[in-house]
C-alpha cells in the first residue's frame, strides 16, 4: 500500500448509483415506466426473482400461489441452495412436489411454521396478510403489544377492524417498519385477506430485501455473513447490518488504464480505470472487489498555453463493472488540479497528463451502499 500511494494524482469524482443498478433491463409488454411498481418489478426481474410469461407480459394484476410465493421469497433471500435441515411434513406437499425444497427452506429460516391442520395449501392464492407475515418473519423486530399494533393500524386503515387476529401484531410491525404497500388510491385500506397481485408481491419482496440487509432474523443472520477480505481500508466507511456505506468524501484509489493529456486527447475519447486492490471496511468486510472496472468519456479539455493558461481534462464516468458480473450506473466528473510549481505554471504552462498504470485518487460526492454478503452495489 505504501508503494501504491506514492503516485496518487488528486482527482474529484462524483458518484451516483440509482436504486435500479443493472443497466440491461428485461422488457414487459404490459408495463410502462410510469406503472406504480415498475422499479420494484424491474429490480427483481433482473435478479430472476420474478419472471414474465412466454408472451412477454408480466401480468401485474394476476395472483400467485402460496407455493410460488415461498419459492420467490427463498430466491429473494438468496437461499435457494441452502442446506435443508429443519423440515415439516405438510400432508399436501409431498417430497416430489415441485416446491417442496423451497417450502422446506422457508421452514428452516423460520419464515413459515406448521399449520394447525398440518396443511400448507400450496395451490391457494397467497393473501396480502400471508405475504406480510413471511416478510416480518424474515426480520429481527422489536416486540409490540396487541393494543399498540391495533393503534397503529386503526390510525391509517379504515378496515383495521377486519384484520384477522393472528395477523394483527405482524401487521402492526409491518406498519411500523413501513413495508406495507398499497396500490395508489387504495392507501386507506389494508386488504389483509385479499389475494396479493404479482405487482404487490414484487413490492413486498423488494421491501423485505432492503430490511433484511439491516436486520435479518437469527437464522438468516447465521448464513448472511459479510464477506471478509484484505485490501485498502476505507476508514470512514460504515457498517449497518449487512450493508456497507461509503459516504461522500471517501477517497477511492483507482489505476487509470489509458494515456490522456490536455494537449492531444480529444473530447469523446473513452477511458477505463480499475480497482487495484480490494476496498474494505475497517472491520475488513469487502466493499468493492479488486479488478472492478470504471469507464467513462472525456467531456471537456483545454490545452495548456505557455504563459497564459493551465491545461484541463474533465472525465465523465459512466459505469462500474464488478467481477460479480454486475454493471451499475456510475456518474462522475473529474476535476484536474495538477500540483506544479509556480515557475512551471508561468513559464512552461501546466499540461495535464494521465499515464496508464498510475494510481489516481477518487473522491466520492454521493453515498454508495454495498450488500456485504455478496459485494452487490445496491445504491
Amino acid at each position: 500500500m505504501r508503494k501504491l500511494c506514492t503516485k496518487l494524482i488528486p482527482i474529484v469524482l462524483g458518484l451516483a448509483i440509482g436504486v435500479n443498478t443493472a443497466l440491461a433491463e428485461p422488457a414487459f409488454t404490459d408495463l410502462s415506466k410510469e406503472y406504480w411498481a415498475y422499479p420494484q418489478i424491474m429490480q427483481l426481474a433482473q435478479e430472476n426473482i420474478v419472471v414474465g410469461y412466454p408472451d412477454g407480459s408480466y401480468k401485474p394484476d394476476a395472483e400467485i400461489t402460496r407455493a410460488e410465493f415461498a419459492t420467490m421469497v427463498v430466491k429473494a433471500l438468496k437461499q435457494q441452495d441452502a442446506e435443508i435441515t429443519d423440515t415439516i411434513d405438510f400432508v399436501d406437499v409431498p417430497k416430489d412436489n415441485w416446491a417442496w425444497n423451497s417450502i422446506q427452506r422457508a421452514v428452516r429460516f423460520d419464515l413459515i411454521s406448521e399449520a394447525k391442520d398440518n396443511k400448507f395449501r400450496p395451490d391457494d392464492s397467497v393473501t396480502r396478510a400471508e405475504c406480510l407475515e413471511i416478510v416480518v418473519n424474515s426480520l429481527t423486530t422489536e416486540d409490540i403489544s396487541l393494543d399498540r399494533a391495533k393503534e397503529l393500524l386503526e390510525a391509517k386503515y379504515i378496515d383495521a377492524n377486519t384484520v384477522p387476529e393472528w395477523f394483527i401484531i405482524k401487521a402492526g410491525k409491518a406498519e411500523a417498519l413501513g413495508i406495507i404497500v398499497n396500490v395508489p388510491g387504495q392507501e386507506a385500506k389494508l386488504f389483509a385477506e385479499k389475494p396479493a397481485t404479482r405487482a404487490e408481491v414484487a413490492a413486498f419482496l423488494y421491501n423485505m430485501i432492503e430490511q433484511v440487509k439491516l436486520a435479518p432474523n437469527k437464522k438468516l443472520a447465521e448464513v448472511m455473513k459479510p464477506i471478509e477480505a484484505d485490501g485498502v481500508v476505507l476508514e470512514n466507511s460504515i457498517v449497518k447490518g449487512t450493508v456497507g456505506i461509503i459516504p461522500p468524501g471517501t477517497i477511492l484509489p483507482l489505476i487509470i488504464q489509458d494515456d490522456m493529456n490536455s494537449q492531444s486527447s480529444v473530447v469523446g475519447d473513452v477511458f477505463e480505470a480499475k480497482v487495484p486492490k480490494n476496498l474494505i471496511t475497517p472491520q475488513k468486510y469487502l466493499l468493492i472487489k479488486e479488478g472492478s472496472v470504471v469507464d467513462g468519456v472525456l467531456i471537456d479539455k483545454k490545452k495548456a498555453l505557455l504563459l497564459f493558461r493551465n491545461g484541463k481534462l474533465t472525465l465523465n464516468t459512466k459505469t462500474i463493472s464488478t467481477p460479480e458480473k454486475q454493471t451499475s450506473a456510475l456518474y462522475g466528473v473529474t476535476e484536474t488540479d495538477p500540483k506544479l510549481s509556480i515557475w512551471r505554471k508561468i513559464f512552461k504552462g501546466a499540461k495535464v497528463k494521465y499515464t496508464s498504470g498510475e494510481v489516481i485518487n477518487v473522491k466520492t460526492l454521493k453515498t454508495i451502499k454495498v450488500d456485504l454478503t455478496n459485494s452487490w452495489i445496491i445504491e
